[in-house]
Order: C-alpha cells, then sequence, then structure tokens
C-alpha cells in the first residue's frame, strides 16, 4: 500500500454527509439474505424504519447458534461498559462513501476483487490517547468506502477502551491506492483509511468488538474467514438480541423464533384465508386471532409466549399486505396456467355493484395443453368511467397488453363472448377484431338467448296469467298478517304443515320464473282460500284481494298458469345445465335438442283429470259477497268451472308451438353455421377423412383472414392475420387423428385424449380442438362474479376499494387450496416486501386505545 498526495477537497467532510444517504439506498439489496444480518449490523441494526418480521432472518445467518449464545452474556456486560456511553446508534448508521470518480490508470491494472494482498495500517498509541480525526485524512476516490466520522468516534472509543490495539505501523509503504473492486457488495463491512498519506483497511464489523487488532492483515478474503471476523459477527447477532429482548429468557427463547413466528404466520394466513372464503369481513381478521390465542391455539400461543415485542400482524395495515401477498400467489398461479396454452377466449359483462359504481369484468377461458383441461376463470374486475363500445376496448386492450408482458408471449383471441348490449355486440367486438385479433369470433351469450326467447314467448300468449300471479304472490308476502293468512291456508288445505314462504322472483332471469309458478300451482288452493279471506277482512288491501281472487279462479287463467309451469321447467333445467363450467358448444346443441323435445310434448302430457280436481276444490273457497243494500242475507261468489278442453288444448298448442319458434329463431340466427361445423367435430369417427378436410371449418383456420371496422367516429380499422394451422400438417395426421379419437362424441373429452395421446401424432388436430374449446356457451362466468360481488360489497362494506374487491372476489370463486406450498410462498412474499400497503410499520402489541383510534383510522384510508 502506497500513499498518495495529501491534499483534502474543501467540501469532503459535507460529501460524507451525502455518501451516508447515497449507501443507504444500496444496502437494501442485500436485506433479504440471511448471511447479510451480522455483516450490515454496524449500518442498519438501529434503523426503525425497517419492518420488525425482518427480524427474524437473522436465526440463519452464518455464526451458529452456539456461538451466539456464548457471546449473550459477555454482550450484555460490554453493553453497559462506560466506554460506550458516548456511542449512539446514530453512529452506526452506515455513512459510508460510494460515490464515483476517476482513478488512476496504474490502480486499475493492479485490481484484484477479493484475494488481494493488504498491508495492515494502523493509528499509533503515543502516551495519551489521540483522537483519529486529527491523525485520518478524508479522500476520495471512486467506488471506495473510507470510514466517516461516526465510526471515527466509535474507533477512539475502542482505543480509549483496549489502548493496546496497534492501529497504525510506521514502516514505509508502497504508495497504492485502494482498488474500487474490493469494495464489492460482497465485502461492505470493509473501509478505507488514510493517515499521513498513508491507505490502509479496516473491518468495522470488527471495530465493534476486537480487543487485540483491527487489522486486515493479508488479504480481505482470509481476513472474512478468520476466527475474528465470525466472532465479531456473532456477538453483533447477539447485542441485536439483547436489544431487542433485554433479558437472559428473552435472549434464549429468540434462538427459535424464526421457526415460531413462521408458525405464527402460518396460522395468521390460514385464519384470513378462511374469512376471505366464507366472505366475512375483514375487520374481523383481529377478533378470530384473539379467539385462537382465548382458546389457546398452539401457533399463536407459543409465539406470543416467546416474543417480547408483539408484533401485531393482523393490523389493519398488515391486512392489507396480507391482501397483496394473497394476491401475489393467485396471480402466480393464473400466469403459470396461462404459459400452458396459446389461444383464448374473452368473456365480458358489466354491472354495476350497490355504490352504483360501473364494473366491467373480464374473464378468459383457455386450454392447458399439457392435460387438455378447459379453464374459465376472472382475471380483472374495476370500475369503468366510459361505456361505450370504444371505451369498453381500450379497457381490455390494456388488459391484453399487460397479460401479454407478464406471460412473455402473445396469445390468439379466437372467440368474445358479450350479451346483446349494443356497445358490447357491435363497437366493442369490432374494435377487438380490427385492431387485436381478426380470429375472433363474436359468440352471443346463449343464456341470454334463453332468456329473451322465454320471454318473447310469455309475453305474446300469457302475460296476463303470469302478471296476475306474480302479482298476487308479491301481494301476499309483503305484509307479514296477509303472509301468516298464507301459511294458515296451506294447513287449512294440506298443502303444507308447516307452511311454505313465497320464492323470490327474479326480474331478469324469466326461466327462474318456474319457481314461482311452480310455488302456485302446488299451492293453488291455498291462496285463493287466502285471498278470499283478505277480501271479506274490510282492512287494507281488501279490494285487491277480491280482484286477484276474482281473476285466478278463472278456468283459462288457471289453465295458462299449469301450463307455464310444464313449459318453464325444461327450460330452467336446460340454463342450469348450460351454465355449468368447461361446457362446449358441441354440448349446447345437444341440450337445445332435449329441451325442445320436453317442450314440444308439453301438451300431451298435461294432467286435464288433476286440474278439474284444483278447479273443483277452489270452488268451496270463493268469497261470498253482499247483496243489495236492504238484504241481509250473504251469498256466495261463483264462477264458472266449466270448460272446454279442445279449446284449450288448441290454446295450449299455439303457445307452445310459439316458445319453439322463439328459440329457433333466438338460436339459429346467432353463430348457426359454426356450431352446425363444430358439431361435426364433436363425433369425429362418424365422418371419413375426406369430409374432416372438408369441413368449412378446416377451411378456414388454414387460410388468412381480414376483417374490417368503421368506428363511431368514422375511422375505419382494418386488420389481416395469417393460418392458424397447416393444412398439409392435418392432412398427414388425419389418421391418426382419427384412430386416436375413435369412439368420443364430446370436445371436452377428444380434448383429454388428444392431451395424452395426440400432441405428438397429430399436433396440428390438437391445436385445432385447442381453438374450438374456447368457444363458450355464454357470459357465465362473468354473471357468477357479479352474484359474488354483490355478497362481498354489501352496503356495510361500500368503501372497499376496487383493488380489494378484485383480490377478494377471486379467491373466493376461485378454485385455489391452500396447500403447503401456497403457504409458504404467501408467507416468503409478506416477510420479504414489508412497506407496501401504504407505510408499512408493524405496531407493537399495546392493548390500548390509543392503538385502537388509529388502527380504525387507518383501516377507514386503506379500505
Amino acid at each position: 500500500m502506497v500513499g498518495s498526495s495529501n491534499q483534502v477537497n474543501e467540501w469532503q467532510s459535507m460529501e460524507l454527509v451525502v455518501q451516508n444517504i447515497s449507501f443507504d439506498s444500496t444496502k437494501h439489496g442485500i436485506e433479504s439474505s440471511p448471511n447479510s444480518a451480522c455483516v450490515l449490523g454496524n449500518i442498519n441494526e438501529y434503523d426503525n424504519s425497517s419492518s420488525h418480521h425482518d427480524l427474524t432472518n437473522m436465526g440463519s445467518s452464518t455464526p451458529s447458534i452456539n456461538n451466539i449464545l456464548s457471546c449473550i452474556k459477555q454482550t450484555s456486560t460490554c453493553e453497559q461498559d462506560k466506554s460506550f456511553e458516548g456511542f449512539s446508534p446514530a453512529q452506526l448508521n452506515g455513512n459510508e462513501s460510494h460515490s464515483e470518480t476517476t482513478t488512476d490508470n496504474e490502480s486499475e491494472k493492479n485490481e484484484f476483487e477479493s484475494d488481494v494482498d493488504c498491508t495492515p495500517l494502523s493509528i499509533p498509541n503515543i502516551g495519551n490517547i489521540t483522537p483519529a480525526h486529527s491523525l485520518v485524512t478524508f479522500n476520495h476516490i471512486e467506488g471506495v468506502k473510507f470510514i466517516t466520522t461516526q465510526e471515527l468516534n466509535f474507533i477512539d472509543a475502542q482505543r480509549e477502551k483496549y489502548p493496546s490495539i496497534q492501529w497504525f505501523t510506521e514502516d514505509k509503504q508502497k504508495k497504492v491506492k485502494p482498488s474500487r473492486h474490493w469494495f464489492s457488495k460482497d465485502h461492505l463491512w470493509l473501509r478505507a483509511v488514510c493517515s499521513n498519506g498513508i491507505y490502509g483497511l479496516l473491518c468495522v464489523d470488527c471495530g465493534e468488538f476486537a480487543t487485540n487488532k483491527t487489522l486486515i492483515e493479508r488479504s480481505i478474503q482470509q481476513h472474512q474467514n478468520s476466527d475474528l471476523h465470525r466472532e465479531s459477527r456473532a456477538r453483533r447477532i447477539a447485542a441485536e438480541i439483547v436489544k431487542n429482548n433485554g433479558n437472559i429468557i428473552g435472549q434464549l427463547n429468540c434462538v427459535n423464533l424464526e421457526n415460531q413466528t413462521k408458525k405464527y404466520l402460518s396460522v395468521l394466513l390460514q385464519t384470513l384465508w378462511f374469512i376471505i372464503k366464507e366472505e366475512i369481513a375483514l375487520m374481523k381478521f383481529k377478533s378470530f386471532v384473539e379467539l385462537l390465542h382465548k382458546v389457546e391455539c398452539p401457533g399463536v400461543v407459543e409465539w406470543l409466549n416467546l416474543s417480547n415485542v408483539k408484533q401485531r400482524y393482523w393490523s389493519h395495515e398488515a391486512t392489507s399486505e396480507w391482501l397483496i401477498s394473497i394476491n401475489n400467489y393467485i396471480n402466480h398461479q393464473q400466469i403459470s396456467s396461462l404459459k400452458k396454452t396459446e389461444f383464448i377466449n374473452l368473456i365480458i359483462d358489466e354491472t354495476k355493484d350497490v355504490s352504483v359504481k360501473s364494473m366491467v369484468c373480464i374473464c378468459l377461458r383457455y386450454i392447458e395443453k399439457e392435460n387438455g383441461m378447459i379453464k374459465e376463470e376472472i382475471f380483472k374486475l374495476e370500475s369503468i368511467h366510459d361505456q361505450s363500445g370504444e371505451g369498453i376496448f381500450y379497457v381490455v386492450e390494456e388488459f391484453i397488453d399487460n397479460l401479454q408482458k407478464q406471460v412473455g408471449k402473445k396469445f390468439v383471441i379466437t372467440a368474445q363472448t358479450y350479451d346483446g348490449a349494443a356497445c358490447m355486440r357491435f363497437q366493442a367486438q369490432g374494435h377487438v377484431q380490427s385492431r387485436l385479433s381478426a380470429w375472433r369470433i363474436y359468440i352471443y351469450c346463449r343464456s341470454h338467448l334463453l332468456n329473451l326467447s322465454v320471454k318473447d314467448a310469455i309475453e305474446y300468449s300469457f302475460y296476463d296469467a303470469f302478471d296476475t300471479i306474480k302479482s298476487a304472490l308479491i301481494f301476499l308476502s309483503d305484509n307479514p298478517n296477509r303472509l301468516e293468512i298464507l301459511f294458515n291456508s296451506q294447513k287449512l288445505t294440506s298443502s303444507s304443515k308447516k307452511g311454505h314462504k313465497v320464492p323470490k322472483l327474479s326480474i331478469t332471469r324469466w326461466s327462474y320464473s318456474y319457481e314461482i309458478v311452480k310455488f302456485a300451482c302446488h299451492h293453488y288452493s291455498a291462496i285463493i282460500l287466502a285471498l278470499s279471506t283478505i277480501s271479506q277482512s274490510r282492512s287494507n288491501g281488501s279490494s285487491d284481494g277480491r280482484r286477484y281472487v276474482t281473476d285466478l279462479m278463472k278456468p283459462v287463467v288457471a289453465f295458462q298458469i299449469h301450463l307455464l309451469r310444464d313449459i318453464l321447467r325444461p327450460a330452467m333445467q336446460f340454463l342450469r345445465q348450460i351454465e355449468k363450467r368447461g361446457l362446449c358448444l358441441d354440448q349446447f346443441a345437444l341440450n337445445v335438442s332435449a329441451a325442445r323435445e320436453t317442450i314440444s310434448q308439453a301438451m300431451n302430457n298435461f294432467d286435464f283429470i288433476k286440474f278439474r280436481t284444483t278447479l273443483n276444490n277452489i270452488k268451496d273457497f270463493s268469497p261470498v259477497v253482499t247483496l243489495t243494500s236492504h238484504s241481509t242475507r250473504l251469498q256466495q261468489h261463483t264462477t264458472s268451472t266449466d270448460i272446454d278442453e279442445n279449446e284449450l288444448r288448441k290454446m295450449g298448442n299455439d303457445f307452445v308451438q310459439y316458445v319453439l319458434e322463439s328459440l329457433d329463431n333466438r338460436f339459429d340466427a346467432e353463430a348457426k353455421e359454426i356450431i352446425e361445423n363444430l358439431c361435426v367435430f364433436s363425433s369425429p369417427s362418424n365422418q371419413s377423412p375426406e369430409d374432416l378436410m372438408n369441413n368449412p371449418l378446416i377451411q378456414k383456420y388454414t387460410s388468412p383472414i381480414s376483417y374490417k371496422h368503421k368506428g363511431v367516429d368514422g375511422k375505419i380499422y382494418e386488420r389481416t392475420d395469417q393460418p392458424l394451422l397447416n393444412l398439409k400438417y392435418l392432412k398427414d395426421d388425419v389418421y391418426a387423428f382419427s384412430k386416436i379419437t375413435e369412439g368420443i362424441t364430446t370436445i371436452p373429452a377428444i380434448l383429454s385424449k388428444l392431451a395424452k395421446f395426440g400432441s405428438e401424432q397429430c399436433p396440428e388436430w390438437f391445436r385445432f380442438y385447442q381453438i374450438l374449446g374456447t368457444f363458450a356457451i355464454g357470459s357465465n362466468e362473468a354473471e357468477r362474479m357479479f352474484s359474488t360481488l354483490r355478497r362481498i360489497k354489501t352496503w356495510l362494506r361500500n368503501r372497499l376499494s376496487d383493488n380489494t374487491v378484485e383480490i377478494l372476489l377471486k379467491l373466493s370463486s376461485l378454485d385455489i387450496q391452500l396447500t403447503d406450498d401456497a403457504v409458504n410462498f404467501i408467507v416468503e412474499d409478506f416477510v420479504k416486501n414489508p412497506g407496501r400497503a401504504k407505510s408499512r410499520n408493524v405496531a407493537l402489541f399495546l392493548e390500548t386505545d390509543q392503538m385502537k383510534n388509529d388502527d380504525d383510522e387507518h383501516f377507514s384510508n386503506l379500505f
């Protein structure tokens, strides 16, 4: 080592302060490393901004537990020594130089990163101890970390306590400057010092506990592996334990604190997971944890017994961090699954939440190549301000761009499934096809089509009868007295022993009106009796009761209500069938045919004998009316129960025929061609190889495609995409494909079979079926999300942020299990990333009113 010019810049002292701040920003890159806990002990051990759950990493640092325990008692004594009276935590806060300037070319040629021979440098101990500030020159070299003023204060304290330590050698040194490559991330404890033009190196780790020397002898690497350095690190960890726990029992307990903390965090995660899955309010998290402690849950009790610093990992801000970690795990799972696919189908719908905020839900349907499984999952839920078709497109475009960046590849949008809203059906799907993927096929939601076909049929023929029974049931259920009369009437007519409540009516889903009509037919006599009783009570609603009972006793009205039951039943069963996840359009076509056959036989299966019995029973319950004012007698209101069966049959057949026509018109008009061609591939073994190759779908996907769309602003958008499939490959593998899929009759089953046996023998056919598998029946997945949204975001929880709602919605609806791997992933993410939820600062476990008020105020800001 050689001396250099003793010139010191006039602003050197100010620069050292700036270097403090600069170095602080670099230390975070290694904080998560277990081995860095003692290396940086003098830099960050007193940093109050760090999260408490980072302290658990000390148990896994390089020094052994036995070494730490052996140092605890000695460290406790050393802390009380007078030589440390002038030593404050701020003085160990790492004010290192880390700025860049220019170095000499000669020193650059002789650089070695770690194994560099260095000559010891000490400060002489002559008589009275001379302060190091007067002996050390503050130089500045590019990338070299010089000792700082605060560290020199500590050096002086050490020299007063151990005057025998040789800090300086009087031997003549070679004039060589320190190299910036010595001061790497692996040697953050290394400091350069300059005195009388001579450079040397010091270890700030050893400077705290060394009793005989603090010199860097021979080489940096050998010093790092020396017993002195390892012991200093162990004692620094012990000092931190003493600082945090303050007593011998706490020090011994902290040896196992890391494992207990992980176990404790695992219990907290499982508790929060249960709360979210059961759709319980998040503010109940703390109450659940306190309950676990009360019932002596081992993971909670053991941790609280070990930890003297009661860190509240269930506070409101900690709950926000838990949600972020859970969302990261969900996103990790979804991205991992998307990496296994190439084709996606966009399923989009829009609704308003309880706070009348417009929300758009984006779901994806895709096929996993590994197993051929069809997945339908929610990926995005956010508020939207521009509800036009172009506004929705921009939301979709941003979502697709972010998704492709995360996955690292581009997707082919093969289809998009919306409802019939004009902005979705025309502008939104047009922008997607002309600007994102020309291959996308617009599929009108089948569930919406079924709803519209049933609505059209009822409004055309039997609307008066349906509206009468619906209004009568609402009239009975709206008042508790009238509802009690209905319950008593059910018991009197033996239609129910306890009394059945009136089912709720679905305003938008007409197929579920079957529940209303079914209830009316089963309790028809009881309804008539209840309305008759109300009509004679001379109280509020008596006139309405008389009007309802008069209409419902008409044979034609009663017949229409009973026939509606027989027609709506297969319609509702059909709707429930197609709402299942994973169904394809070939299965939808089969379900449509089954529903049509059942509806067409409604009149042939109508039970006129039972219908006549019902008409005879209700005659006894007709209301009694008063005659003229001068008469003292009462007369029972009678309605003719004579029916013309032929006339009723003709009326019923006309209604059934109209329902079938409505179904055909709705379903055949939308995607008729693609469904017909797709059904051919649901049973490929029934077709010859030539017929399969000549199918229009094969011709479509082996040719380029173009699409042109005109926006509302008059701007023309046009896109052309290349073929998705290779015709030659399909033709070469068609015979192997036919043999592998022999006897299979559904697209999902074919996908599963090809994933196992055809991914190598007929890969192009496997790609073709992945495209067919993305075609969804409807936007049922988005509708399910809206139902879950109404349960989660209620009037009592209407301040939940959009991000929080999305996380809760995903975890509540997706089939994600909390496995051991999931627990480890989420807990590690929670521990390694403190401070993400605004200003993360884990508070102490203090049951005070002040703490509770602060938490409540912060909770309202977060959620």
